[in-house]
């Protein structure tokens, strides 16, 4: 999904504060592309290498699917012993991990790899596994670690010389109980798991609301949710700014008064929560009260346009002069902009003969074919 449809889809999410209809933690879990939760750690993916033509090298999954993604100049390639490697080192049917930056890549292209270890030739991917959670204890006299699985299971792993560590923790000692670790681990013959790899990072803290204070000389900027609860975080030069039209580029561009959705991670080098993302827009840009929809046009009438939602639902939005639309770009500006095949984030209100009234329409153009 594009930032720019990120953004659209955040913008009527956000409008849940102004309408007081959806609370902090339904505008998280109805957050289809995810943006929140990838913000919390990179994907990794394990493969054979079929293809390697340019920048671009094809693998095979072990369930039989194909994943293409592109290397540049900042990919890093590893052994399993962190020796630098590069693209030219990949060889044919050789097992790689592929580790892709948290950001999606714009519709219709391919995700970009930020590092890429080179398993060596022995390596037997059925005796491999991996493991994704929260890390429930630290055993560093015993070398070993307890990660809680997202189905609750609690799996010890050992962890040995050999163990490479990434992220946040540089080795067993520096691991915390309630960092995010994504861990793969060889089952041995006694049945016990051995980590060849560990990857950390801290929690992430997610927060929708008013922004009321800016501390440009702290570097700080403080959030009120829905609940009244005030929270202070911190940013600094990796700190990412969305809006619409792109206006937010640092901090000095935020302003008091602005709804903001913000991804945070708790860092102990800094005082507050570490800003990684926050999207943030006038509150006039809101819609004021309805219902949120989410979905594809399929048709568009003189007075009123049809989407298909992710469950195959199709509803009808009348629309009237004072129906508002946007776009980043300002490509669609009134009805007869839509097209088919748009994406759109609608706010609505039910009208008493039954039919929806579009009070705001989010637009994003589908990509060229």
């Amino acid at each position: 999904m594009s930032k720019k449809i990120m953004v659209l889809i955040v913008i009527a999410a956000l409008a849940a504060i102004s309408a007081g209809f959806i609370a902090v933690e339904s505008v998280l879990a109805q957050d289809s592309s995810g943006w929140l939760q990838r913000l919390r750690r990179p994907h990794g993916v394990l493969g054979q290498v079929s293809e390697v033509q340019n920048n671009e090298v094809t693998i095979q999954k072990q369930d039989g699917s194909v994943v293409t993604f592109l290397v540049d100049d900042d990919t890093k390639f590893v052994d399993q012993d962190r020796n630098e490697l590069s693209l030219a080192e990949l060889v044919e049917d050789g097992w790689i991990v592929a580790t892709f930056g948290p950001r999606q890549p714009e519709a219709n292209q391919k995700p970009l790899a930020r590092l890429v270890v080179i398993l060596p030739a022995d390596f037997d991917p059925e005796k491999m596994s991996g493991y994704r959670g929260v890390i429930a204890g630290v055993n560093v006299d015993a070398g070993e670690i307890t990660i809680q699985t997202r189905d609750q299971q609690e799996v010890t792993i050992q962890v040995g010389e050999d163990t490479n560590f990434f992220g946040q923790a540089s080795d067993l000692g520096s691991l915390e109980e309630e960092m995010l670790a994504q861990v793969m681990a060889e089952t041995l013959a006694d049945g016990s798991l051995l980590a060849q790899s560990v990857r950390s990072s801290y929690p992430a803290a997610r927060k929708v609301g008013q922004i009321v204070a800016i501390d440009p000389a702290a570097r700080t900027f403080t959030v009120k949710s829905r609940d009244g609860i005030l929270t202070t975080f911190s940013v600094n030069d990796e700190t990412r700014y969305r809006s619409k039209g792109d206006q937010l580029n640092r901090l000095d561009d935020l302003e008091v008064g602005m709804v903001g959705a913000t991804a945070a991670v708790y860092d102990p080098a800094y005082p507050n929560p570490l800003v990684k993302m926050i999207i943030a827009v006038d509150r006039e840009d809101l819609p004021r009260g309805g219902e949120r929809f989410a979905g594809k046009v399929v048709s568009v009438d003189r007075q009123s346009f049809t989407i298909e939602t992710r469950r195959g639902e199709q509803i009808t939005f009348q629309v009237d002069e004072n129906t508002r639309f946007r776009s980043l770009g300002g490509q669609v500006t009134e009805l007869s902009d839509l097209q088919n095949g748009m994406i759109l984030v609608v706010n609505a209100k039910k009208m008493d003969n039954g039919e929806y009234l579009a009070l705001l329409v989010a637009s994003q153009r589908p990509p060229a074919p």
